[in-house]
């Protein structure tokens, strides 16, 4: 499954997989979770074989999710990434108008209210009785690593986008426009604003940078035997 995971053409021999999964699941729980991305893809096949079967579908801001994918995939065109999120978008409408059990929200509604979210999930899936949504943990965020509680890193994410940027997502969005008004997203615009905000955001970053590098740097040198 990690050869090729978002081809939709591939083939998955899916009853040998569902034998490994459950060798590697603990089978006396109640609930068995397999969270890979790619199953997006995949959901309606999983459907099929795992029964029975219940999704959890979230999905995120295009501007937000652009910059985060941009970053981790180091020279990667902007454009890559806002055609990648529609075409996950497609795959996340069609499960939630195909799927039989299925519950979805969007990453903003959960960070903003994660109460209300979890509230939701409950009614899906009762037995999850357990989750905590008030605690803090560990997380990679764009704001680096470290103990985070539950909050929207949207804006700090758009920020980061250059006038340029926004106008390129837009270029691709604008053909998809039937998944921005299925999942409620509205259009940014390319403003003078945002060029502010682009320039402030990237002294905060730049800034941020050199502080790790500097703490990291020290790390090393204290751990040094004299």
């Amino acid at each position: 499954m990690r050869n090729k995971p978002w081809d939709p053409q591939k083939i998955i021999p899916w009853m040998e997989i569902k034998e490994q999964w459950e060798q590697a699941w603990d089978m006396s729980k109640p609930i068995l979770l397999e969270k890979s991305p790619p199953n997006i893809v995949w959901a309606l096949d999983i459907e099929k074989v795992f029964q029975p079967a219940y999704f959890i579908a979230i999905i995120r801001d295009p501007y937000a999710f652009c910059e985060g994918r941009r970053r981790r995939h180091k020279n990667s065109e902007i454009r890559v990434s806002a055609e990648f999120w529609a075409n996950c978008a497609g795959y996340q409408r069609r499960n939630i108008e195909g799927l039989k059990n299925i519950t979805h929200f969007k990453y903003e509604d959960f960070a903003d209210s994660p109460m209300d979210i979890r509230n939701q999930i409950l009614s899906f899936l009762p037995e999850l009785q357990d989750i905590d949504v008030t605690q803090s943990f560990k997380a990679r965020s764009i704001q680096g690593r470290g103990e985070q509680k539950i909050r929207n890193f949207n804006q700090e994410k758009i920020n980061r986008l250059s006038v340029r940027d926004i106008r390129d997502i837009n270029a691709v969005l604008e053909q998809h426009d039937q998944l921005m008004t299925f999942f409620g997203y509205k259009y940014l615009e390319p403003s003078a604003a945002q060029s502010v905000r682009h320039l402030k955001s990237t002294v905060v970053a730049n800034t941020l940078a050199v502080t790790r590098r500097a703490k990291r740097l020290k790390a090393r040198l204290s751990n040094r035997t004299p």
